[in-house]
């Protein structure tokens, strides 16, 4: 079949009618053959003419598991083609349609690991929070500048520790997890509004114990005396404290020292606080706040108040509270 009789192939303007066309009919096959079906070749294969197209109608074209069946023409399998996919569609989960999952394993098709997730929910969480800071200090100095740049990070680090560890949980449960609620784990979102305390051995538990003035402990001059002590469980824990010294009328006083440590005396850097002054007589209880000091321990700490004073003439004790803070 020849494409270049009276210009086959090429776009060019109708007449309209009664105007006869020049173009002849079988051109006007040939165009519509070569739109349909491509290219077309002739062989002669045994004796027997063979039409050659890129599509090739003789059972051989066809798309993946979706075979042709003998002597199906062409169009009459894209047909058969088109329905079967219009109606596996119906079964499929879409954004906007609802299935129920029964005995089915939750898998991820996807590919999405939880530090994907982690990544996406962080970087919401950080880029929210960064501008609510931005937001209340529009001034822009470099003060503020400085303090949205760590509330920036904080918020980032926090969001993707959580949504990791939910996204982790999430691809490993299955269908009757989620409906039975055996999630072994949660992330709280915000804070409670209830007045509650965080139950034991949870992030957020907070302890104290409180010795009251009558209960005061008797100081020796350089000695280090426990006034107050808690018990822990392991964990991750910030410990401080408040010392009151209760000095009688005519004390004189030259130093003191208080911690909160897990141990019964001073040691480490920068884990009291310590002051030296002249003689003073202070004729009334004051009080020292100790540094925050972080216990990391696999065991059950025992966590105490110290205090130490540098005093003459008369007596002095001592009083106060101990808080401890888990934070993991």
């Amino acid at each position: 079949m020849s494409h270049d009789d009276h210009g086959c192939h090429s776009c060019r303007q109708e007449k309209p009618y009664p105007i006869v066309t020049e173009e002849s009919i079988p051109s006007r096959f040939d165009n519509l053959v070569y739109a349909l079906y491509g290219e077309i070749t002739k062989q002669v294969v045994a004796g027997r003419v063979v039409w050659n197209i890129a599509c090739d109608p003789n059972l051989t074209a066809q798309i993946t598991d979706l075979p042709r069946l003998p002597g199906e023409g062409l169009l009459c399998y894209l047909i058969r083609c088109s329905d079967f996919y219009a109606n596996s569609f119906n079964g499929m989960v879409t954004l906007t349609g609802t299935q129920t999952l029964t005995n089915k394993t939750l898998v991820n098709p996807l590919g999405i690991t939880p530090a994907d997730v982690g990544a996406d929910v962080a970087g919401s969480a950080a880029a929210a929070e960064a501008a609510a800071i931005a937001a209340s200090d529009p001034s822009g100095s470099a003060a503020t500048a400085q303090s949205n740049a760590q509330a920036f990070a904080t918020a980032a680090a926090n969001a993707a520790q959580a949504a990791a560890i939910a996204a982790s949980e999430a691809f490993s449960s299955n269908a009757s997890n989620l409906s039975s609620g055996s999630i072994p784990r949660t992330i709280p979102t915000v804070g409670v509004n209830d007045g509650s305390n965080a139950a034991t051995g949870n992030v957020g538990e907070y302890l104290t114990n409180t010795v009251a003035v009558g209960a005061a402990v008797s100081l020796t001059s350089g000695v280090t005396s426990p006034i107050a002590s808690l018990n822990l469980s392991a964990g991750d824990w910030d410990v401080w404290g408040v010392v009151d010294f209760h000095p009688d009328t005519t004390t004189s006083i030259t130093g003191t020292q208080v911690g909160a440590l897990h141990s019964n005396s001073f040691t480490g850097q920068d884990t009291s606080a310590i002051d030296f002054f002249a003689a003073v007589v202070p004729n009334a209880d004051f009080n020292k706040l100790t540094p925050r000091y972080r216990i990391t321990i696999n065991s059950n700490p025992v966590v105490n108040l110290l205090a130490k004073a540098y005093f003459s003439v008369s007596t002095l004790s001592a009083y106060g509270t101990i808080f401890a803070r888990r934070v993991r």
